[in-house]
């Protein structure tokens, strides 16, 4: 099969390039009172205000200097309907502020970034916790292409649906394999390899 080339880039923001507070939502999540904090969180302009993540001013020029074509490609985060369009003003108006003039796509739930799936597309994310949702999406999408997944060991953050280790090999038929550097939290992560043909799709 011949080898498939990226021609698009999808860049996420929240936890990627804009500082967003997982920490904070985890508390949220605990207390009972995820929507009450949400909408104030909205009310208040957070997500204009969010610091961008350092280091990722090298990601955006490394992708600015290539050939490929870069959308930012983020959540609202599922709000009521007549909120949406305030998360998405107060993405878009972030992105002016840093300087970053490139296509955006806000969608309404993480969900429906599938939409904008295709086999030379890529997209860099930063979700924390595989889903049993996203898998089977991801299996269905490259059943004939081999899948390559890192992730963290921890795998379980109250704030998203957790899969644990095991069922993430029992989902996608892979192995695991214990990967020895971290740079982003200090904890083992794991590399999952599904043996099939010659492509890769990440």
């Amino acid at each position: 099969m011949d080898k498939v080339q990226i021609k698009r880039v999808f860049l996420d923001m929240d936890g990627v390039i804009s500082d967003l507070d997982m920490d904070m939502i985890n508390d949220w999540k605990k207390e009972g009172k995820w929507l009450e904090n949400f909408l104030k969180f909205i009310d208040s302009d957070g997500f204009e205000k969010l610091k961008m993540i350092d280091g990722s001013d090298m990601l955006l020029d490394y992708l600015l200097s290539s050939n490929i074509k870069l959308t930012i490609l983020s959540s609202a985060g599922n709000p009521p309907a007549n909120y949406y369009k305030s998360v998405a003003t107060q993405k878009s108006k972030w992105l002016k502020e840093h300087g970053i003039n490139v296509p955006a796509i806000i969608v309404q739930k993480k969900e429906d970034k599938q939409l904008y799936a295709g086999s030379d597309a890529l997209l860099i994310d930063e979700g924390q916790a595989l889903s049993t949702y996203s898998l089977d999406t991801f299996k269905n999408w490259f059943a004939q292409k081999r899948i390559i997944i890192f992730c963290d060991s921890t795998q379980s953050f109250n704030f998203e649906d957790s899969t644990d280790s095991q069922e993430i090999a029992n989902i996608i038929d892979a192995e695991v394999y214990t990967l020895t550097i971290n740079l982003r939290i200090s904890c083992n992560s794991n590399l999952f390899l599904h043996p099939c043909i010659n492509s890769i799709a990440t």
